[in-house]
């Protein structure tokens, strides 16, 4: 059950981390000039 649980926190940050990445992408021209590193998608 350990096992199963760590797996699932780590399926949570890994979302987490894909949706911030994916508006800092989205959002990365309109950010640039407020100081934010553009994305490397962009």
């Amino acid at each position: 059950m350990d096992k199963v649980t760590a797996s699932l926190h780590q399926v949570r940050q890994g979302m987490a981390r894909a949706v911030t990445v994916g508006i800092l992408s989205h959002h990365g021209a309109s950010l640039a000039p407020t100081g934010f590193p553009r994305p490397v998608g962009s």
